[in-house]
């Protein structure tokens, strides 16, 4: 990812691919171009440097998330900056998921968060074929099955 200014004077990245991932460039160009969330950073546009295809986009700005929450746990130290954060990048990947596409790679080092603990990322996309539910095996998952029971849900088999 490389710092830029267009014409207009407005910061942008330019995130330049290999030239043998050519066609991984159009598609994440073709998923991405339509999506407009306050937490995405935005692609705008698609060009070639040096031969190679480059995705222009809108600039996040903030510091990588484990930066921004050294101190740990972020949850004792900095909670309500930390919850923020999180329930800023579940409503973002709630926003990719409403629209068919998954985030390919989110992680704490893609994720940029602002003083006050509001997040961005990049969007590394990907479209959903098929969304697949499974049961997990009883002892598995049992804060799973306590959240069932909770909500009043049938819990699952032999749970």
């Amino acid at each position: 990812m490389y710092f830029a200014v267009d014409s207009a004077g407005q910061p942008r990245v330019v995130k330049i691919f290999p030239a043998h991932l050519a066609t991984f460039a159009e598609r994440e160009e073709a998923h991405a171009s339509g999506l407009d969330h306050p937490r995405l950073a935005r692609v705008i546009g698609r060009t070639e440097v040096d031969g190679n295809p480059a995705l222009i986009g809108t600039l996040a700005r903030g510091e990588v998330m484990f930066t921004r929450f050294a101190q740990r746990p972020a949850a004792v130290h900095e909670r309500r900056a930390f919850l923020l954060t999180l329930a800023h990048v579940l409503d973002g990947l709630a926003y990719l998921h409403g629209h068919g596409l998954v985030h390919r790679d989110i992680k704490p080092e893609n994720i940029l968060v602002e003083p006050d603990g509001e997040p961005s990322w990049s969007t590394s996309i990907c479209p959903v074929r098929r969304l697949r539910t499974w049961t997990c095996p009883p002892g598995l998952a049992p804060q799973l099955s306590r959240v069932r029971k909770l909500r009043g849900a049938n819990p699952g088999p032999g749970e």
